[in-house]
């Protein structure tokens, strides 16, 4: 995972809706729109506790190449989709890319699609499809636009990483997550969980079973 530092927006002005999530539907990803020297995401970060501050435009994180900056808390509603009280705004995280010159996009957009299946990861949803959406979709906004325009690469490359990150992540599951799974969805005795316990390679085996079971459920 990336490094995130936190760098919330002053509450109380604009830029802080002060709302909570209606729902989760996903993550919306965005581009900066910023191309000059030094807009990193400390920058942007900086930009939302100062000049800002006032507008009714933030999100939750920004992304460079190097780490992530949180500027609206991940349970409250931020300005970034531009349809007013939709599922942009309500439902979804939004994540900015930052596209200055002198950062490395590539690498950016790789964070950003790190961070992307960690959200999803967190809100139990194993499969990115449905879940990740442009900008564009909620507004018509040509954004992310460098993505759109397939720099560093198109959107199915970017929907395709998260997906990779999201399979990594099946790893982490715990065995009494995995065997808590299992039996309330196959409807498996005691004595059958026992006997995979019993099994060699009983860990991997029980995290598969739980993983694939979770991906035929999205």
């Amino acid at each position: 995972m990336i490094e995130i530092i936190e760098m919330l927006a002053p509450a109380g002005h604009k830029c802080r809706s002060g709302r909570k999530l209606t729902g989760f539907r996903g993550v919306t990803i965005h581009n900066t729109g910023n191309t000059g020297k030094g807009a990193d995401a400390l920058s942007h970060a900086r930009y939302l506790r100062g000049g800002g501050k006032d507008a009714a435009a933030s999100w939750h994180y920004c992304v460079d190449e190097h780490r992530a900056t949180r500027s609206i808390p991940e349970t409250e509603v931020a300005w970034h989709a531009g349809d007013g009280s939709g599922p942009g705004n309500m439902q979804t995280v939004a994540i900015e890319i930052c596209m200055n010159t002198d950062g490395d996009l590539r690498n950016a957009t790789e964070n950003a699609a790190v961070l992307a299946a960690d959200i999803l990861a967190r809100h139990g949803i194993r499969n990115a499809e449905g879940h990740l959406y442009q900008h564009h979709v909620w507004s018509g906004k040509n954004c992310p636009q460098m993505i759109r325009a397939g720099r560093p690469y198109d959107w199915q490359t970017f929907c395709g990483k998260v997906q990779g990150y999201l399979d990594g992540k099946e790893k982490d599951m715990t065995e009494a997550e995995a065997k808590k799974i299992i039996q309330e969805t196959c409807g498996f005795e005691d004595q059958t969980i026992r006997f995979l316990e019993a099994y060699r390679y009983h860990e991997a085996l029980l995290t598969k079973l739980a993983a694939a079971i979770q991906k035929g459920g999205k």
